[in-house]
């Protein structure tokens, strides 16, 4: 992890994340269209980025201090995120997610916790990540925890939605109701957890203004990669195969 000059500001990445989220919402709520995709699991997937971002940029504070400090904002708003679950073995990071309950320090720079927000955490931006879709989570007793993810409604643009209405159903289950707002659980005793991307993000987005934790300017742990060539080698291999590719083309004209 590293700073070479040529990384963003954490400020500028932060509102880049924003706009995108933002910017992306707005255009597809206003798309009348059921039959278009309106980007469910993208919406997801930003939020666990941004949640990231903001973890490890807090993290950065070796007094632990700022990430305090967000997490008790971020509980003041949303007391759900922080439901202690009693795993039998706790969800492990190499960074601290915020937390309710301080996590366990388990050496080599690693966490753990069991709060609901880290076991989101690693189904909704493991699965994203690497299948485009949320992991599927099985219970000790061999039963299922399915998460439903929404996305942006017809008319409902971020400015319209009432975050102290909307929030309700948000980490909501329950037995089957016409409220779309209310989960359900399955007949077979599965579970399904559902999941608002836009009340994660707008609580997110709020907990970092009250926070105010980018005034702390902090340095972000960029990440590097070595690659194991020299630059002048990389180039006269680029422009080998551009000139074999060009050539072709001039055969086939």
């Amino acid at each position: 992890m590293i700073n070479n000059n040529y990384n963003l500001p954490p400020e500028k990445i932060y509102y880049l994340l924003k706009q995108d989220f933002e910017s992306m919402w707005n255009c597809l709520a206003q798309k009348e269209d059921k039959e278009i995709a309106k980007g469910n699991f993208n919406f997801a997937l930003l939020d666990m980025i941004i949640l990231e971002f903001i973890s490890r940029y807090c993290n950065m504070d070796e007094t632990g201090k700022t990430l305090k400090e967000f997490s008790d904002v971020l509980y003041g708003i949303n007391k759900r995120y922080f439901i202690k679950l009693s795993l039998s073995e706790k969800i492990k990071l190499n960074f601290s997610l915020p937390y309710h309950n301080e996590p366990e320090r388990i050496g080599n720079g690693k966490y753990a916790n069991d709060e609901l927000l880290w076991v989101l955490f690693d189904l909704i931006r493991n699965g994203m990540a690497h299948n485009y879709q949320e992991i599927i989570g099985k219970f000790e007793d061999g039963h299922y925890l399915w998460i439903s993810i929404s996305g942006p409604r017809y008319g409902e643009t971020l400015d319209k939605i009432d975050v102290k209405i909307s929030h309700l159903g948000h980490l909501g289950y329950g037995t089957v109701n016409k409220d779309i707002y209310k989960v359900l659980f399955s007949s077979d005793n599965n579970v399904i957890l559902y999941f608002m991307p836009e009340i994660m993000f707008k609580e997110l987005i709020e907990a970092v203004e009250k926070s105010e934790i980018f005034k702390k300017n902090l340095n972000y742990p960029y990440f590097e990669r070595e690659i194991k060539m020299k630059r002048n080698e990389f180039l006269a291999i680029l422009f080998h195969s551009y000139e074999i590719s060009k050539n072709n083309r001039r055969k086939l004209e």
